[in-house]
Order: C-alpha cells, then sequence, then structure tokens
C-alpha cells in the first residue's frame, strides 16, 4: 500500500510543518498513516487561524482521519470549539474523521458540557 498522500503530492511521511502563534504552536506531522495535529498552549479565539491553517489541509482531503493531540493543551474557548466543529464536518463531508486525543481534564470537561464529547472520537494516548 503507496504511503497516504497530503497536498501538493509529497509522501505523507515527509510531511511535518509547525504554526506558531505566541503563546500557542501547533505541530503537524504525519507519519505512518497517521495525520497528527500537536497543540500546545491555550487555545483561544486569538488562536483559531492557527489551528483552522493546520487541520484544512487533512479534512479537506477524502478519506483522511486527523488526530488532534491535546495532551499538552491549557485551555479552550467556544471560538476553539467552533473551529473544531467545522474541521469535523468538513472531514467528514469527505469521507474522513476528527479525533481528539490526550485531552486534559479541564477541556475534556468542556467537551462534556456542550455535548461535544459525544460527537468527536476521543483517544487515550
Amino acid at each position: 500500500m503507496p504511503p497516504a498522500r497530503r497536498g501538493r503530492g509529497k509522501p505523507a511521511s515527509e510531511v511535518q510543518q509547525a504554526v506558531g502563534v505566541h503563546d500557542l504552536s501547533c505541530a503537524v506531522s504525519t507519519a505512518h498513516g497517521e495525520n497528527v495535529v500537536t497543540v500546545v498552549g491555550d487555545l483561544d479565539a486569538y488562536h483559531v487561524a492557527a489551528l483552522r491553517e493546520a487541520l484544512l489541509p487533512f479534512v479537506r482531503e477524502p478519506g483522511v482521519v486527523v488526530t488532534v493531540d491535546m495532551a499538552e493543551t491549557v485551555s479552550v474557548d467556544s471560538a476553539v470549539l467552533g473551529v473544531l466543529i467545522g474541521a469535523l464536518r468538513t472531514a467528514r463531508v469527505n469521507g474522513g474523521d476528527v479525533r481528539l486525543r490526550a485531552v486534559p481534564s479541564g477541556v475534556m470537561e468542556v467537551l462534556r458540557t456542550t455535548g461535544l464529547a459525544r460527537v468527536f472520537p476521543v483517544v487515550e494516548s
């Protein structure tokens, strides 16, 4: 089976980039068939553009699953939830999905309160 491809025809194993804005960083990597956006820091309205930029190339591709690793995420706000929901909708329309991994308890509480814990597949690290 050939390696997954993402954007501009590069093999997925060669794709890696970092998007950083002040107190947030999004590291994007694709290896061994897994697409991961690792988010470090506070996710709020100020940072939604960086998160959207990191997610969109994946969710627009047919059948692609992207995992958002939140192990080092401090907090999220409603603007971030909107970006995650938009990414999830786009991915599912294209036959893919968005999963959340290693969600901290404070962020998980926000997901439960909003009902999004039942919408997003949540996996442990």
